[in-house]
């Protein structure tokens, strides 16, 4: 995965004409590493511990870079972030969240038979490109 998603971020970047600065490489790398939900707080003390230090405005800023570019979703409802699954999908990302032990598991509207897009539409609304809901679940574990 780390591969994979690394390079679709870079790509994405570089066809979108973005700078890819070394923050924003060192911590994407970091949460691809990681491989969980962590809160800016937290990224901020593991580049401490590794040696590193930015402050906290730092990591917000390059955390909503990655979140505008799809290859990361900002879990609201835990104040936190996360890798995406599958960044190249343009579509609506769901986000399950367990309300018990915060485990996140993440599709799309399609795979649920869900349809947003319709739904909206008859609205006069549009679903933004690459956003995604979070929906409050209880995961296998904990039921």
């Amino acid at each position: 995965m780390f591969n994979h998603l690394k390079d679709s971020a870079v790509k994405k970047c570089l066809e979108l004409k973005s700078t890819l600065t070394p923050n924003r490489i060192d911590l994407l790398d970091l949460m691809i590493e990681i491989g969980k939900p962590l809160s800016a707080y937290e990224i901020k003390e593991v580049i401490k511990n590794k040696g590193n230090d930015l402050n906290i405005s730092t990591i917000y800023r390059v955390m909503e870079f990655w979140c505008k570019n799809g290859t990361i979703h900002k879990i609201t409802s835990l104040n936190k972030y996360t890798t995406c699954s599958n960044p190249e999908e343009i579509h609506l990302h769901i986000v399950n969240v367990c309300t018990n032990c915060d485990e996140l598991s993440e599709t799309c509207n399609k795979r649920m038979g869900l349809d947003f897009k319709k739904g909206s539409k008859s609205l006069g609304l549009s679903i933004s490109p690459n956003s995604h809901i979070e929906i409050p679940v209880i995961c296998m574990e904990c039921q």
